[in-house]
């Protein structure tokens, strides 16, 4: 944390811990008076239903994947997207954690000899960090049914939001069942 914190409030220990994160090399979106996901959400679009940043996603499927490409990138996002879709909300999670930790398992693609392949696609490089994007994200607003979650943080690797943080101040008469 930085030596001098901002202050015991909720918005200064936000303020104080993205500060913490952009010093460990994290991209930070909403230091000052900017919350980070408008300028995220302006940057790449994002409709505020979702919770992924497919376009930083894609980006980064491209550079970790030899054999995704700006041909068949979309088809395998749309067939990400048809695992992802579920009605029930832990079972969706429990789907999305096999694949995040071992890659979409049997996606088809054409080889450069013409020949059709199979093979895993990776989502996060677990064996050189430094390949992947992390992305810290400040009031990151999400729809949900009639009404808008609006977390204090979400920490992101590739688009991929791994982390939520709803902030309370020790200074401030709140507990956890505030959060």
């Amino acid at each position: 944390m930085s030596e001098d914190f901002e202050t015991f409030t909720e918005s200064g220990v936000e303020a104080d811990f993205l500060k913490w994160l952009s010093d460990d090399g994290w991209e930070v979106y909403g230091e000052g008076d900017k919350w980070g996901s408008e300028i995220l959400d302006n940057r790449y679009g994002r409709d505020r239903n979702e919770v992924i940043y497919w376009d930083i996603l894609k980006e980064k499927v491209i550079e970790l994947n030899d054999h995704i490409t700006e041909d068949n990138v979309e088809r395998f996002l749309s067939s990400l997207k048809r695992d992802l879709s579920h009605e029930n909300l832990i079972q969706a999670n429990k789907n999305f954690h096999k694949i995040l930790r071992g890659g979409k398992r049997g996606f088809q693609y054409q080889a450069e000899d013409g020949s059709q392949k199979t093979k895993a696609v990776d989502l996060i490089d677990f064996q050189d960090t430094d390949n992947n994007r992390f992305i810290a994200v400040n009031q990151f607003r999400v729809r949900q049914g009639n009404g808008t979650k609006r977390p204090d943080i979400n920490l992101f690797v590739n688009g991929i939001p791994l982390v939520t943080m709803e902030l309370k101040s020790i200074a401030q008469d709140n507990d956890y069942y505030d959060a």
